[in-house]
């Protein structure tokens, strides 16, 4: 046989009587053997019971043998070596796709460097012995670096898939016995971390830090990984030209997935400039040890590392459009860009006011954007007649009664002219006079969640007696009374069946409620946690959250998420809740739903409804953010100016938004892309009153319409009271939250 023709003989255990021969184009009618006579040297006649051809190894396996061959897999390679010694043994195993080591002898298997520094020497070709393994004994790197080894097939054993190695790390240092960052290389990607002696299997942190005097414990979390299976890591960490330095070390096992990257809360203006005058730009971001580069007309400006940008006297050439990077060493955003220019120019309105619809009582916000050389000056209008005092971009009118419904406009001028706005429409409507509907809804009342129920009713009012109850077997209703604080990382809720409810309007929890269990309603408790949530619903080693219901509960600058819903729980409301950080602004992140992209239990899980709740200031995001999850939201107040953003789809995440009210926030709803399908979004009947839409204030976003069609809401699930968007700061910011009604007394 010639050409690219594979061979798989089978020896035959008993000989045949001879067959005879054939010639030319036609077989014998029945042939169960194959005779293939080879010079007495090579031993004679050769007897072959099976000979298949084939144009790759998986051509030629044949059908009821043990398992395929598939791709070849590292079965054993060394971590550590010194340059010029020769490394332990390395072992190539044919294996099935599944895994499975596969018998195949006379393999040709051929190792090269596959990423590293330097060549590899010694015998690089073997064949596999019967078992399908080949072992390189006498393989050498010469150059110190981190290395990764490829091996492939060829021969018969084309087709088969190759391997990659695990990290071999070359140095003349001795070998670490503890876990330890053995290499790093800087490559386009960023800086290529590597190490050895983790705990096979576990969750590590890389941490980072400007300066190596600063504490470990106030170093950041530059990113996460899993360890292999010997305990190695490696792991890419991308890099800005924002950082000028960086210093790393590593930490393991740990089960922390969080990472900060920079966040910008306000990209630079426009602005216009005469020739000669002072002029900055400046940029407000959130983020641990951040790094500020701005940039003109996409060319870094390496000397300007502030997040203040000042030009003393304006010149004809500082015109251009500039942005600023900001980074450290979890990530890294560009800034929108803002035009400069300098010259004499008559003002031009860049974004014009909005008409509005509040009740009775409410606040309205109109805001112009303008530029022209500066100064400006700007003067509101209410039916044509000036309002003494509102002479900024923002006007801002509180307790709006009836009469002042009408149109607002304003006049924008400088020293070389003036602009008169659109005339955007207030209308004010009569206060509602309907009860606010605070029946259980959505998911929860799917489930039919009725909490502790026909249980005993009993007072909880230390620590010990909560806990106590929360892992009780029986059914019960249990009464918060003044203030428990946690002496744990968790009070479990393991045993279904509980209502936990405060009692008046001074109930409260410090801690995270952990609820791993069934058929739980929690309300009227105002929680704190300075270092974790203030409620998780996940999985434990008792069970999975699921059937709960939140009603009516305050968050207080809880440190991680004031309520986090994940690892496969299902099936909850969270209802009339008010989230604040008045002091934090760092990690304020309210919902999580579904914790990593890698959360496969949130498949077909996380049905969620969040309604009538008020996300008020110092919110930051996750309002909610949404993996895996069907989620509706709808009828909330968001209140938090200064915030990254609302409402995010992300992974398999399908999220209806529906009649919720904005007011001056950063993109009310948006779609984050890492990896798998993209999130969809839906929003409908929403109010964004003065809010912003910005795609770069940190990367992997999109905006979005709010288009999607999402196959889990047609048809809806459930039935419930949609109000109008325009009722819900009424209701909202007067019923949601603890100390409210129908728990206490209006």
């Amino acid at each position: 046989m010639g050409g690219s023709s594979c061979f798989h003989f089978l020896v035959a255990s008993v000989p045949p009587e001879p067959l005879g021969t054939t010639t030319g184009g036609s077989d014998p009618s029945s042939i169960g053997y194959f005779q293939l006579y080879s010079s007495p040297s090579s031993g004679g006649m050769q007897y072959i019971d099976e000979l298949r051809v084939g144009t790759s190894w998986r051509d030629v396996v044949p059908s009821g043998a043990p398992p395929m061959g598939s791709k070849l897999i590292f079965s054993s390679s060394p971590t550590w070596a010194k340059p010029g010694q020769i490394l332990d043994p390395v072992t190539v195993q044919i294996a099935s796709s599944s895994g499975t080591p596969v018998s195949s002898n006379g393999v040709p298997i051929t190792i090269d460097v596959e990423e590293g520094p330097g060549p590899i020497s010694g015998t690089t070709t073997r064949l596999t012995d019967e078992s399908g393994k080949a072992v390189f004994t006498d393989l050498m790197l010469t150059v110190e670096g981190i290395y990764r080894l490829r091996a492939e097939a060829s021969g018969i054993g084309l087709g088969l898939g190759a391997a990659t190695s695990p990290v071999i790390q070359v140095s003349f240092l001795e070998p670490p016995t503890t876990l330890t960052i053995t290499g790093w290389v800087y490559d386009k990607k960023g800086y290529v971390l590597a190490g050895v002696k983790g705990t096979p299997q576990a969750r590590y942190n890389i941490l980072a830090s400007p300066d190596p005097a600063i504490p470990l414990s106030n170093w950041m979390v530059a990113t996460v990984g899993d360890f292999d299976s010997l305990g190695n890591f490696r792991i890419t960490n991308p890099v800005s030209p924002a950082i000028p330095r960086m210093f790393y070390a590593i930490i393991g096992p740990t089960s922390n997935t969080k990472t900060i990257p920079p966040s910008i809360v306000a990209s630079p203006s426009h602005i216009t400039i005469a020739p000669g005058q002072p002029f900055s730009l400046h940029v407000e971001a959130t983020g641990p040890y951040l790094h500020y580069l701005w940039l003109k007309d996409g060319q870094i400006l390496s000397d300007k590392t502030e997040p203040t940008l000042a030009i003393g006297a304006a010149k004809s050439t500082d015109a251009g459009n500039y942005a600023v990077i900001v980074a450290n060493a979890a990530g890294a955003t560009t800034s929108t860009w803002a035009r400069v220019r300098v010259g004499l120019f008559a003002p031009e309105i860049i974004v014009q006011p909005q008409d509005q619809q509040i009740v009775q009582g409410g606040t309205a916000v109109f805001k112009v954007v303008a530029d022209g050389t500066s100064p400006l000056w700007f003067q509101w209008y209410f039916n044509g007649v000036a309002i003494v005092g509102a002479t900024n971009d923002v006007l801002t009118l509180t307790n709006v009664l009836p009469e002042r419904s009408g149109e607002y406009w304003v006049v924008v001028s400088n020293s070389l002219g003036s602009i008169v706005s659109r005339s955007a429409l207030l209308t004010v409507t009569e206060t509602p006079t309907a009860s606010p509907p605070t029946n259980m809804v959505g998911f929860a009342a799917i489930a039919g969640v009725t909490g502790g129920a026909g249980g005993f009713e009993v007072i909880a009012t230390n620590y010990t007696q909560l806990r106590t109850y929360c892992r009780s077997n029986a059914p019960l209703i249990i009464k918060v009374v003044g203030r428990i604080e946690a002496n744990e990382d968790y009070c479990y809720i393991r045993a279904p069946n509980k209502t936990i409810i405060g009692v008046g309007t001074n109930a409260e929890f410090v801690g995270d409620l952990r609820i791993n269990t069934t058929n739980i309603i929690v309300a009227n408790i105002t929680f704190y946690n300075p270092d974790n949530d203030g409620i998780t619903i996940d999985t434990g080693s008792s069970g999975t959250g699921a059937y709960v219901w939140v009603d009516h509960c305050t968050f207080i600058d809880c440190g991680d998420g004031s309520i986090d819903i994940t690892k496969g729980a299902d099936y909850v409301t969270v209802s009339w809740c008010k989230f604040l950080y008045p002091t934090r602004r760092t990690h304020a992140y309210v919902n999580l739903l579904g914790s990593s992209d890698s959360e496969t239990e949130s498949i077909g899980k996380l049905h969620v409804t969040f309604c009538y709740n008020w996300y008020g200031p110092g919110c930051i995001e996750r309002m909610p953010s949404v993996r895996f999850g069907k989620v509706h939201v709808f009828n909330n107040y968001y209140d938090c100016p200064g915030n990254n953003y609302c409402v995010r789809t992300r992974l398999y995440a399908e999220v209806l938004v529906e009649n919720n009210y904005f007011q001056s926030v950063q993109n009310p709803w948006e779609r984050y892309v890492t990896r798998g399908p993209s999130g969809l979004l839906r929003a409908i009947g929403n109010i964004t009153n003065n809010c912003v839409w910005n795609p770069s204030w940190t990367s992997g976003v999109e905006l979005i319409p709010g288009t999607d069609y999402l196959p889990s809401f047609d048809p809806m699930p459930y039935t419930y009271t949609l109000l109008p968007a325009e009722w819900v700061p009424y209701y909202v910011t007067r019923y949601a939250g603890a100390g409210k009604p129908p728990y206490v007394e209006e």
